[in-house]
Parts: structure tokens; sequence; C-alpha cells
């Protein structure tokens, strides 16, 4: 009998055909997709009021045959209920999304020190590679196995360190890192491992955010970064920097290790990684060791 993975829909809505495709894609790993028929639900940006869709996430949660839970798509809506889920529930089952789930991902960890598999929402699977397609059913099958990702040497500057840095891995989408900064839906462990990503947003708002982060007081417990996809942080004009140069730029007053070009995040790459694990980071090989005891 195929593993069944309960879909949960927390945030926006999404296009009923793309959905269907990630779908079959879970079909084709050999998994069993539980749907609730109400998941095509609208409510303006939303995948349905906030009741309906908190609603579903606990019928899921109520059965016993769904050991796993992935989200059918980000975009926005989970802030809205982090004050109504059932933390200590959600800690026994295997979580997978990315994007607006990063909200998921802190809050779960703050609340009940749980881990989340940052990875990609049904309505990307079906733009993903085979080796991320097939990482992801790894990843479900042995959710404690330790994986390595390859990126970039990260110097953010001359000074930057090069030794590596251990710690516990955090993070996810730039923008929900910092909006929940200063709640009681994020807690960064003393020695953080933020791993960061980001879609379309503009350079100045990268700065922003990663400055927001700085004046919360992050570098005094993250002792390293690792970078994945700054997709769609272009420039605005000739001369003025990117994304990522903004990154380096901020982080370089940090003085933490950095890694950058990590496979993961809003672009055509999305490696499922165990977030609130232990990490290594190595910004000399310029690699992110997650799983380690």
């Amino acid at each position: 009998m195929s593993e069944r993975i309960g879909i949960f829909a927390l945030s926006s809505g999404f296009d009923p055909a793309r959905f269907e495709a990630g779908l079959d894609v879970l079909r084709d790993l050999g998994f069993e997709p539980v749907v609730d028929a109400g998941i095509f639900d609208r409510s303006g940006y939303l995948a349905g009021p906030d009741a309906a869709r908190l609603d579903r996430l606990n019928r899921l949660l109520d059965r016993d045959d769904v050991p796993t839970l992935m989200a059918a798509r980000g975009g926005y809506g989970v802030h809205r209920l982090l004050p109504h889920l059932d933390y200590a529930r959600l800690a026994r089952r295997t979580l997978i999304g990315f994007s607006d789930l990063t909200a998921l991902h802190l809050a779960l960890f703050a609340r009940a020190g749980a881990p989340f598999i940052h990875g990609p929402v049904v309505t990307q699977l079906c733009d993903l590679p085979e080796v991320d397609r097939q990482a992801l059913a790894d990843r479900i099958r042995h959710p404690n196995r330790p994986v390595t990702l390859a990126g970039a040497p990260g110097f953010a500057d001359a000074s930057s360190p090069r030794e590596a840095a251990e710690g516990v891995l955090i993070g996810g989408c730039l923008a929900l890192v910092a909006g929940l900064v200063g709640t009681p839906y994020a807690a960064f462990p003393e020695r953080t491992i933020l791993m960061l990503e980001e879609v379309g947003e503009a350079p100045y708002r990268v700065d922003r955010m990663l400055t927001q982060l700085e004046l919360a007081g992050a570098p005094g417990r993250v002792v390293g970064v690792a970078l994945g996809g700054l997709t769609r942080c272009d420039a605005a004009r000739d001369g003025e920097p990117d994304g990522l140069e903004v990154a380096r730029e901020r982080i370089a007053g940090w003085r933490v290790p950095l890694v950058t070009g990590l496979p993961v995040g809003h672009g055509t790459r999305n490696h499922p990684v165990p977030l609130g694990r232990r990490a290594r980071l190595d910004p000399t090989a310029g690699t992110l060791e997650v799983g380690l005891c």
C-alpha cells in the first residue's frame, strides 16, 4: 500500500491544473495524496475562510493513517492562524512546505521544538527536476537521514570568517522570518545557522529585511548564514546592486560564515532540507550539512 500524504492549504488559493499535476508527481513517486474536497475553496486571496482552512488541517490531524502533511501552495495566510494551531499534534507529523509555510516552521519550532522539512509545495512539483523530486521521496521515507547541500563559498568580504560553524538550522523565506521577529512565534537558538531564500523582492527590500533582523539582534545568536535562491531580486537600474550583492553587504557586518547558491527556494531548484536540526556550514567548501547528531 502506498504511504498517504495529507495535503493542506493554510495559505493562498492555487491553480487547479498545477495542483493536479503536482498530485500526479506524488503518485508517480509512490505516494497516495489525501485531499479534502474543500481545499479548492476561495475567500479573496486565501484558500477559504480562516476557520475553514484550520478545520481542514485539523481533520487531517484527526487521522492516524496520514503521517506526512504537505502544503498545496504558499502565498499568504499562515500568520492569521498561528494562535489557533495545535502544535502538539503537528509536532507528531512530518510537515513539508516553504514560502508562507516558513511561518509554520518558525512557530512549530518556537512552540514545540519540532523539525520541519523546507521543501516543495504541491503546485511547485511539476517544475522541479527529477533529482529534487526523488530527494523529496527519500526525505519523506527517511526524515532523519543526514543531507549535504552544495552551494558556493560565500565570503562576504575579505574579513569574512573561513571557519566552519555548527548550530541549529532555522529559516526559510526572508520576508516571513523578518516578519515574525519579535513575536512569540519565532525563537532562534543561541547558535543558529540561518537559512534564507526570497523571491520577487527589490534589492532595497532585501536590505530592509536583513537590517530588520540585525536591529532585532539576530547577529548575536546567528553563527552562520546559508543563502538559497534570491529569485527575481534583480537590480532596479544599472549600477545598483542586486539582491545577492545586498545580502553579502549586510551579512558582512555580522562577521559570520556565509554560503550562497544553495539549491533551495522559489527558482528551478528546491531540494528538501530538514529545519530544526543540527547543521554544519562550511564557507570554504560551500556546503551545508544537516542532520548531525
